[in-house]
């Protein structure tokens, strides 16, 4: 449909009133600031930005049950459930006095196309917080505020400009004032010459072009072909036509999941989520042929969303529980979650052998990069394995044809590598299993109390600092090695925080060093012999790992004795 365009200024207006907003399916802000920079500048020296495409629905889709299909702009998906978007009456009601009131607004308007313009103009506009951007007067270019350039006369503020008239007016006024200018100085008149035309951005007419299409999914359909060519992922392709197949599905379902999760220590996205979704209910991880997902009934899209949920909730249950893992903060990859995920969908029940052996898949495909490539082909695999007649086995067969059974853990392969590595995750969950003591009150004379178990103050103290390795001649990057970090239950005391690691042991006892994987010589806890220090530390963390592991292989705890 052809239309004439808006001014910039009457397009933040509809924003700002609830007018123009976005259908649930588009993803959130994600704009940086140099491309915010960038875009404010096309706008100044009237470069070409593009066309905004909205979609106007069919009065027989404005009504309050459909509220949930949109949001405001600036919002991600599920972010703000049941917003007013169809706030018809409401709008009816802001009248001038005197004036009787419209039977019904026209309905909303929904970005198709233009979201991370249209959100920006919002933004500056409003002087949201992240978006206040000031303009140099004489040099013509924008910069993000900082608190010199508010100081500076000079730099005049973009939101004021071209948030009202009296905004002009006040910059001229302090330029005048603060650099003592004359209205006929040949600066101030290039300077006032610059920031009107900056002026002129509020008025300056966007391409728009309106859909009116009847079917929503024409729209979803039509929204996936706008964004083929963009880096958008499979995965909020299938959420678009999932939120029109679904009407609510991701600001209540969804939404709420997330919130869920977030308050458990465990932050997921809603492409995270709808991969779970997607595994559940066709025995696929991928996005790319989803047709049999989209011929299900809202009933059984509903009934296998709840075998996904309830599935991810045994998933973070079992990782807490039974891994000892109090966040997510640890997995290197949400990948290993997803067949974890369908395994309990399927309402299996393992008894205390197999949650072993469950506990053994998830470190070692977590910790040696099961997912690290061909993601998409290993998550097929591991979904094939769990949707046969015996899914735990076939999970185990599958990784053990990638790895050994159980996988011996070299010293080598624990050079380098610190927190947020695939072995920090083993790390991590064998000391919680194991029971730590707290070092401090033995450093300090006391008793040390009972080991922590799973808690979540379980911190990372390292060993040789930087500055201690680096007094020393030894490579300070070896600070972030996990072989020079200790786990504890709590921060140490400050006058602890930075002890020399020698005098530091000289109170620990054996047993205190071996719960740890630390050595027991205490001539090697100085920072000149850090080097050889690490080298035997990597190799009882590696021992300790390959005895753990060939522990979980079998079926039994991590460090209960053989029988």
């Amino acid at each position: 449909m052809v239309h004439p365009g808006l001014r910039v200024g009457d397009l933040v207006e509809l924003i700002e009133h609830q007018e123009v907003l976005l259908p649930d399916f588009q993803r959130g802000y994600v704009w940086r600031r140099p491309q915010v920079l960038k875009f404010l500048d096309s706008l100044y020296r009237g470069y070409p930005i593009g066309q905004v495409l909205l979609w106007i629905p069919p009065q027989s889709l404005s009504d309050p049950e459909a509220a949930q299909q949109g949001r405001p702009l600036g919002t991600s998906p599920g972010q703000q459930q049941g917003a007013a978007i169809f706030a018809s009456a409401e709008r009816a009601e802001r009248v001038s006095p005197g004036r009787a009131p419209q039977a019904r607004a026209a309905p909303p308007q929904f970005v198709l196309d233009g979201q991370q313009r249209l959100t920006t103009l919002y933004r500056l506009l409003r002087g949201d917080d992240g978006a206040k951007v000031r303009f140099h007067v004489g040099d013509e270019i924008f910069v993000i505020e900082t608190a010199v350039s508010a100081k500076d006369p000079l730099w005049a503020p973009v939101g004021d400009i071209l948030g009202s008239p009296r905004g002009l007016s006040k910059a001229l006024s302090r330029l005048q004032k603060e650099l003592k200018l004359a209205p006929d100085d040949p600066y101030f008149e290039r300077y006032q010459a610059n920031l009107q035309r900056l002026a002129l951005v509020r008025e300056r007419v966007l391409p728009v072009d309106v859909v009116r299409l009847a079917d929503p999914e024409q729209v979803a359909e039509l929204f996936v072909r706008i964004n083929s060519g963009t880096p958008l992922r499979r995965a909020e392709l299938a959420l678009a036509q999932l939120a029109w197949r679904w009407p609510g599905a991701l600001v209540v379902r969804l939404g709420d999941a997330l919130e869920e999760f977030v308050e458990a220590g465990f932050d997921f996205s809603a492409p995270f989520l709808m991969r779970c979704f997607v595994s559940v209910a066709t025995g696929q991880a991928g996005f790319s042929n989803l047709d049999s997902l989209w011929k299900l009934n809202e009933i059984t899209l509903a009934r296998n969303w709840e075998k996904a949920h309830n599935g991810l909730r045994s998933t973070v249950a079992f990782i807490q529980e039974v891994a000892r893992l109090p966040t997510g903060d640890d997995l290197p990859s949400l990948n290993v979650l997803v067949p974890m995920t369908a395994l309990f969908a399927k309402g299996i029940r393992l008894d205390a052998s197999q949650t072993q052996q469950l506990l053994y898949w998830f470190l070692v495909a977590g910790s040696f990069g099961r997912y690290g490539a061909n993601v998409e082909a290993r998550l097929a695999e591991d979904l094939h394995a769990i949707f046969s007649e015996a899914p735990l086995a076939g999970l185990l067969k599958s990784l053990e044809q990638a790895t050994s059974a159980p996988p011996v853990v070299p010293p080598t392969d624990l050079e380098g590598r610190g927190v947020g590595s695939g072995v920090f995750l083993l790390m991590a969950s064998l000391l919680r299993l194991k029971g730590v003591h707290d070092w401090w009150p033995a450093a300090s004379g006391g008793r040390p109390p009972s080991p922590a178990r799973g808690e979540r103050d379980l911190v990372v103290h390292p060993i040789f600092s930087r500055k201690q390795l680096q007094e020393a001649g030894v490579d300070p990057e070896l600070s972030e090695e996990m072989a020079n970090l200790l786990l504890l239950p709590h921060r140490p005391p400050s006058k602890l925080a930075q002890a020399n690691p020698e005098d530091l042991v000289a109170k620990m006892s054996p047993a205190l060093l071996k719960e740890q994987w630390a050595p027991e010589s205490k001539m090697l806890w100085t920072a000149p012999r850090a080097a050889e220090f690490l080298q035997i530390r990597r190799e009882l963390i590696a021992q300790a790992f390959t005895v753990a592991l060939e522990s979980l292989h079998a079926g039994r705890p991590p460090f209960a004795p053989s029988p």
